[in-house]
């Protein structure tokens, strides 16, 4: 089923409007800014190379040791190794770099922010960094793409307030993915079904580059799919789970730099929260849940790990085990349900989305 999500963009890719590649300044701005034969080869390589790689950085990691022990707390029975983030973001930003030097000169702000993250979620998976260093390189990579211009692009609020928004609101999905990065293929299939949305409201909308970052992150997310599904060969760790909350966060910024003036929505409509709000809405209800709950524990919600996240708590449903204490590699049908139930949330959040940009644009 999962799979089923990610041939939908290459399918509308290939089956809309097939004159506009070859006539592109008969078509709308999207099209003609990216060509639909050019996006479908990018997400080919994309969705390729990943899966390709997968399996050496599975190998290259247990050779030098890089891999998540298991732990009472975590899911997995068995070491698992790590850098799947390679094998995530080697293909996808070299895709992205070659859409920048196409024309889509706006990616490159987001190429090297998200590159600062990859490294950083490498050395965080080597060796650990602590919160507040974590934190600051996130701030850092947002800083970045706030001072290159990138806006969320809510029309009600004064223009002074769209930086600190923005910058909040990458940072907060930057940590969201990060959290939900915790069971088999989770992460995954939710930023998979958030580009998907990205995808398809960037085509309506005709914003150019959010149709490539959302096309190009599917891609990415089904190669890794293959080999992160329950039960996992290998995982994507930090390195793979913060630059794909940034590059969420930049994509449904990327929709709406012009949100004011699309369809007849005043100035004042809400309309672009509701989308981004939707778009990433299932890391932004579990980060949610999980901050509430440890509040209400006394404990730090930024330094204490825990099993209270909505997958944990849906695995224990799941498998009726209510004593359970992580329900993961040792359940995977408990897993495998909660990794699927939250992904069909978020395609469906998705799908309102759509529902909410069409109704706006007409």
């Amino acid at each position: 089923m999962i799979g089923s999500w990610f041939a939908l963009p290459l399918a509308a890719l290939v089956a809309a409007d097939p004159a506009a590649a070859a006539a592109p300044e008969a078509a709308g701005p999207a099209t003609a800014l990216v060509p639909y034969a050019g996006l479908a080869m990018t997400f080919l390589f994309v969705l390729w190379t990943t899966s390709g790689l997968c399996g050496p950085m599975a190998r290259l990691a247990t050779r030098v040791g890089l891999v998540d022990r298991p732990a009472p707390r975590k899911a997995h029975a068995a070491p698992t190794p790590l850098l799947g983030g390679l094998a995530i973001h080697g293909p996808l930003l070299a895709a992205l770099g070659g859409w920048a030097l196409w024309g889509l000169g706006a990616l490159a702000p987001v190429l090297a922010a998200a590159a600062l993250l990859l490294v950083a979620g490498l050395w965080d998976d080597r060796r650990g960094l602590g919160v507040a260093v974590k934190l600051g390189v996130q701030l850092a990579a947002s800083g970045a793409l706030v001072m290159a211009g990138v806006r969320l692009g809510l029309p009600f609020l004064p223009s002074m307030l769209e930086p600190v928004a923005t910058l909040l609101w990458l940072v907060a999905i930057t940590n969201a993915v990060n959290l939900l990065d915790n069971l088999d293929g989770l992460a995954a299939s939710v930023v998979g079904a958030s580009a998907l949305g990205i995808l398809t409201c960037g085509l309506r909308l005709e914003m150019p580059v959010a149709v490539v970052v959302g096309a190009l992150l599917a891609a990415a997310c089904a190669g890794f799919l293959r080999h992160n599904a329950p039960p996992a060969k290998l995982f994507m760790g930090d390195a793979g789970s913060l630059p794909l909350g940034l590059l969420t966060g930049f994509g449904v910024c990327a929709l709406t730099p012009d949100a004011g003036a699309i369809g007849s929505a005043p100035s004042s409509s809400a309309w672009p929260l509701a989308m981004a709000l939707l778009l990433a809405a299932v890391p932004l209800l579990d980060t949610s849940t999980v901050v509430i709950a440890r509040l209400r524990r006394g404990v730090n919600p930024l330094t204490t790990p825990g099993t209270d996240h909505l997958s944990h708590r849906l695995a224990r449903r799941a498998i009726r085990r209510r004593d359970a204490e992580v329900a993961g590699a040792s359940d995977p049908l408990g897993s495998a349900g909660a990794v699927a139930a939250l992904g069909l949330l978020q395609m469906t959040a998705s799908l309102l989305a759509v529902v909410v940009v069409y109704a706006v644009a007409g």
